[in-house]
């Protein structure tokens, strides 16, 4: 079992909330939606993956698959660290059906299709 814990409701900062009153916040510009809020989702479904959290591993998968759409891949080709991220969580607690189900990336996505 792993030490390392992610705590409830920490997930969310306040810069979120809509009651702050801070409205930049709820919608970031430049390369934090691009670049950091992905790495986030992915240390995520990482760290919970490695501690055998199965149903968060999966959630943060996807809206990490769904943060890190294809068009972005194409303009910032370092993205795509993150596509397979939902193959990875998938495969980790052995969904076959679900993987086989995941429809096939993009052919000029070289690591995520493994040639």
């Amino acid at each position: 079992m792993s030490s390392v814990r992610c705590l409830p409701g920490r997930r969310e900062s306040r810069l979120h909330d809509p009651s702050s009153g801070s409205t930049s916040a709820l919608t970031p510009e430049g390369i934090y939606p691009m670049m950091y809020f992905p790495h986030n989702l992915h240390f995520l479904s990482v760290a919970a993956s490695m501690d055998g959290r199965s149903a968060v591993a999966e959630r943060a998968a996807r809206e990490l698959d769904a943060a890190v759409p294809d068009h972005n891949v194409r303009h910032m080709p370092r993205l795509e660290m993150f596509r397979p991220a939902l193959l990875f969580a998938l495969v980790r607690f052995g969904r076959w059906e679900d993987v086989l189900a995941v429809p096939a990336p993009p052919s000029e996505q070289r690591y995520t299709t493994g040639t």
